[in-house]
């Protein structure tokens, strides 16, 4: 039989593992929503001039950033730097 000690102890280690448990919760389920208010847009490629173009985008813990080719009005590559 366990002693009064060990059981507070695990008492307290269950609580703790909870309180994790609920606070990842909550980051996740904030990085969920903060992913699906991402707009995506489709450009006007016929408007757009050749060349590379450079943006990034973030959405913590995630950072992207993308080098697109544009050739005769043609996305020819992506690349993530």
């Amino acid at each position: 039989m366990r002693s009064d000690d060990e059981k507070r102890i695990i008492i307290i280690l269950l609580c703790i593992i909870l309180f994790i448990l609920i606070g990842v919760s909550f980051c996740l389920k904030a990085l969920v929503n903060d992913v699906k208010s991402i707009t995506v847009s489709n450009p006007d490629i016929a408007n757009i001039a050749d060349g590379i173009y450079v943006r990034e985008y973030s959405v913590t813990p995630v950072y992207v950033k993308v080098e697109v080719s544009v050739t005769e009005h043609k996305i020819t590559n992506i690349r993530i730097v």
